[in-house]
């Protein structure tokens, strides 16, 4: 346990209560892959991972069947709405390493409910877990990554940014 914590505490930057899920992961694997590190990364999140999956799992019958009272015209205003507070409330600063503390909540909340609400549309129950298990990776947490690769990588950040806006057309 002495090890871990020392290993966490990488040059007095980072504590254990300031590292999230990807962004710890980043950070375990910039002393590379070893046997040492994938014996300390299994038990940190292979359980979570195994819980979440489990969750989600029994949750999509209930998630699938959760709009079937209310049109698709009001669905997609919701979608479209949501989606826009999205954007606008998202926390920028933060991403992007210029703000310290996490303040977009709201923004996040909004994206969850906008893949609630989408996945309840999914023909089947495997289609809503994993609709669900994207949104949770794109709206909470691949901003942590995205943070982190800007906080230690700083020019290879933008240059991957600017790659993947140009494959996106």
């Amino acid at each position: 346990m002495a090890m871990l914590l020392a290993w966490l505490s990488h040059n007095g930057k980072t504590e254990l209560r300031d590292l999230s899920f990807p962004a710890s992961m980043l950070f375990h694997l910039q002393g590379g892959l070893t046997w040492d590190n994938i014996i300390l990364l299994v038990p940190l999140y292979g359980r979570a991972t195994f819980l979440f999956i489990v969750a989600l799992c029994i949750l999509s019958p209930i998630l699938r069947t959760l709009t079937l009272t209310i049109s698709d015209d009001t669905v997609a205003v919701m979608a479209i709405t949501f989606l826009s507070v999205n954007l606008l409330c998202h926390d920028y600063r933060w991403v992007n390493g210029r703000s310290s503390a996490f303040g977009g909540s709201v923004s996040l909340n909004a994206a969850m409910f906008v893949s609630v609400i989408l996945a309840s549309r999914a023909s089947s129950n495997l289609h809503v877990a994993l609709l669900m298990c994207c949104a949770v990776e794109v709206f909470a947490l691949a901003p942590r990554v995205y943070r982190q690769g800007e906080l230690s990588f700083g020019v290879a950040h933008g240059l991957v940014t600017s790659f993947l806006v140009f494959i996106s057309f």
